[in-house]
């Protein structure tokens, strides 16, 4: 049996953060434990979940992607982090990719 992948997801767009999750949850090695509209509710979510991975969305409100990706790597270096974003140029995805997303 494979190892489950514990994730957590935070994506402002409901009906993306919800779809997504239900589509990963069905996969058999793989839950979404966090779900948040923001990055101050992920960041508080992960201080009582612990998860293997963040889907992160850089543009929401009270702390957004970006700061919330320093925090992440900051307070929690072991995650790893995919960036989930319509807003990415190449420029935004050697940035990410440099800082270890």
């Amino acid at each position: 049996m494979s190892r489950l992948i514990r994730v957590a997801y935070a994506e402002d767009h409901r009906l993306l953060l919800d779809t997504t999750s239900m589509m990963l949850n069905q996969e058999n090695d793989i839950r979404v434990l966090i779900r948040a509209t923001d990055g101050k509710d992920l960041l508080d979510a992960l201080k009582k979940t612990e998860v293997d991975i963040v889907l992160l969305d850089l543009d929401m409100p009270c702390i957004d992607g970006r700061r919330t990706f320093a925090l992440l790597k900051q307070f929690y270096p072991t995650i790893k982090i995919i960036i989930v974003s319509m807003h990415f140029t190449e420029g935004h995805i050697r940035k990410f990719m440099s800082e270890g997303a």
